[in-house]
Parts: structure tokens; sequence; C-alpha cells
């Protein structure tokens, strides 16, 4: 229902809204032009407010009222919560953490803009800027893939925006994506395991043998629990909060239910206990609010803990350092690269690898797979070349 206007004469008037409240609106002139300002809810006030404008006039101190902004549809950054809403948890690479990482970066970048006022220019902008570093600080510059990932993430953010009608068009097709960026072949020898392991803390090993042997990603191996483990069928169920949102279990041998029966060492156990901690026991998601209460430890209630006390060692054992090429480098994920290849130069199936490693498609798979030059120069080898004998006949 339209708001009534009421005038009060000489420049005075009001509107009710559908409610019954009425507003009181003040009108003058001024050099040929006319301006309207809000005036408060009651008439003595209205006039006041209007004689006070015609009294600035007559002096010379009137300032023109800056006129209010008007909101075009929603903000990007409401737009992101409306996203994460209806669609955060419906696809494994927007759910809980990649959200959280991605939608909020973007979020900061474009804060209030309103979503119609993002062009294609404002995101190859983006895209630059992002690529070099913002204000030139080394610590905000990012990995192609990462930049890859944003920018996918905008395409659907937007894609969206068109499909719910709070656009006409996506104006981030047209954007290209970085490249996307060759998988680390970084696999380790057995040599290099020996190395490495010797080098470890005694607390980690059991850690990284059944990372090793299992495949399991840095934040499955720090949330894994006793109730996990299924003894009886050599599987560990998975929850789903993972990189694909995968819920296949993971199945072990008899060399890593020794290690998991090791680290349980005969003692009682909650089901709701985690199956790996740190020097003193403590899980190391554990909330940085709680560590530092106990320890004044922020650093250590993050993951990137656990992963830099991985990298102390293996720089120890000769095998990461930042002067090393990137490639060469090894990292706790190292581990689960060398599990997926050991699978395939073993001889087992492309598709019971893809299982085992827990991949969405075979694609993936391959992306991690690195055939060792000492298995390709044996096959090789075991090639028998068709030849011509001395007597003229061709033999294989």
């Amino acid at each position: 229902m339209p708001s009534r206007e009421k005038w009060y004469g000489d420049g005075v008037y009001s509107k009710t809204n559908a409610r019954g409240r009425e507003a009181f609106y003040i009108r003058y002139g001024h050099e040929g032009r006319t301006y309207k300002e809000r005036a408060g809810f009651k008439e003595n006030v209205a006039r006041g407010r209007l004689e006070l404008r015609r009294e600035q006039i007559k002096d010379g101190t009137w300032k023109q009222p800056k006129a209010r902004r008007k909101q075009v549809g929603m903000t990007f950054a409401q737009f992101i919560d409306l996203f994460v809403k209806r669609y955060g948890g419906k696809r494994s690479q927007l759910r809980s953490d990649y959200v959280a990482m991605i939608c909020g970066t973007l979020a900061r970048q474009f804060e209030n803009r309103p979503l119609r006022s993002i062009t294609t220019a404002d995101i190859d902008e983006y895209q630059t800027r992002r690529a070099a570093g913002f204000e030139a600080q080394r610590k905000f510059r990012i990995s192609p893939s990462t930049l890859r990932k944003e920018i996918g993430a905008l395409k659907l953010l937007f894609k969206f925006a068109v499909r719910w009608g709070h656009l006409d068009h996506n104006p981030a097709q047209e954007v290209s994506r970085p490249s996307e960026p060759p998988g680390r072949d970084r696999v380790l020898t057995d040599e290099e395991w020996a190395r490495l392991y010797a080098e470890l803390p005694d607390w980690m090993r059991p850690l990284c043998l059944v990372a090793i042997s299992t495949g399991l990603r840095l934040k499955e191996i720090c949330e894994l629990r006793w109730a996990d483990v299924v003894w009886e069928r050599g599987m560990i169920r998975m929850s789903g909060d993972n990189k694909t949102g995968s819920t296949e279990p993971v199945y072990f041998g008899e060399d890593v239910q020794s290690v998991l029966e090791a680290q349980r060492g005969g003692r009682s156990v909650a089901p709701e206990d985690r199956v790996f901690g740190d020097a003193d026991g403590e899980p190391f998601d554990e909330t940085a609010a709680a560590v530092a209460e106990r320890k004044g430890d922020k650093a250590r209630a993050r993951r990137n803990w656990l992963a830099g006390v991985f990298k102390q060692a293996a720089k120890r054992a000769g095998l990461y350092g930042r002067k090393m090429p990137r490639r060469d480098r090894v990292t706790i994920h190292t581990l689960r690269h060398t599990f997926i290849t050991r699978l395939m130069e073993s001889g087992v199936n492309a598709f019971v690898a893809q299982r085992l490693a827990r991949h969405k498609s075979l694609a993936m798979t391959s992306r991690y797979t690195h055939v060792s030059d000492d298995t390709v120069r044996t096959a090789a080898n075991n090639v028998v070349p068709f030849r011509r004998a001395a007597n003229g006949t061709e033999g294989a």
C-alpha cells in the first residue's frame, strides 16, 4: 500500500505508511532548485527545520544535503551468506573449510559493494593483484592453484546470482582462470623414507607410518578417533568431512594394525579419544583459545604446527629446504603421494587405486600417480624389439 501524503502548508507535509506511522518532510527552494528533507515525526520539529534552512540560505551558510545512496540490490557479502546457506553443503568442493577460505577471501576483497556494480574488469584486476601479491607483500602471494580455485568460485557465485535473479549476466564468465599447475611428482624412495623416519620425533613416527600406509590426509589423521577404527574388518570409517566429502572407508593391513595396537598400548581408551596427539598427548586440532589458556602457545592449536614439525624432520634428513626447487621438497602430503604411487607400481588395478585413494575421478588418481625412473627403465628393458636376423628372417 503506497504512503499517503498530507500537506500542512508553507513547505511542510507528511507521509503515512501502511502501519499508520506519520513522518514529516520539508520542501524549500534555492537557486532555481527544489530540495526535500525528512524532518522527524512532529510538525513543530519540521517547521523549525524549515525555518533553519531558510535562515542558512539567507546568510550563506546553507550546504546542500547529501543525496542518500540508493542500495542497488544486495551486496556481494550478503550474497555470499545467501549462497553458503543455500548451496554450501550440497557440493563437496564447497564444504566447511573450503567455503570459509575461498568465500571468506572473496568477501573481504569486494566487501560491501553492490553485487550489480562488480564488472569483468574488477575481476580481472582482482586476479592480477592476487597473483602479484596485495600491497607487494610476499605473504599475500598465492599459488596458481589457489588463484584458480578462487576464480572458479567467483564464476560459480555469479552463475547462481544470475540463476536466482540477482543479476542479468555473469561478469566472471569471460574471465580466464590460470592454467592448472602440474601436480607435484615428489615420491619418497626407500632410502629417503629410512632417512626421514630416523629424524622424526618418536611420538610422530606412528602417525607417519599410518599416513604412508593408508594415504590418509593430514586433517583426517588429526581427527581420527578410536571409534572410527573397525578392528575386525581392518578398516577406518570416514566421516565425509574431508577434501572430497568421501565417506569411503580406508582399509589397512597387518602392519598398520600393529601400529594402531601399539599406539593404544593396551590401555583403556574412550571411543571419542583421538588416536594421535603431540608429545604431551594433546590433540592437534584443539582450539587456539584452549591451548592459549593452558600453555600460552597458540601455534600448537593448528595442524600447521604438525606440518611444521614434519618439515623440520625432512630438513634434517636433507629432503626439504627453501632453496630447493618446490617440486623436490618433501612435505607431509608427500606420504600420500608415495602411497598412491606405490599402489600403481605394484600392479594394482587403476580403479582399485582410485577407491583406496578416495578420489572422485580416475583423472585425479593419475595426477597423484608418478612412476619411478627405475620402473620405466625395467619396463623398457622387458620389451623385446622386432629385429631382422642375420639370415634375413624377422623375429621377436
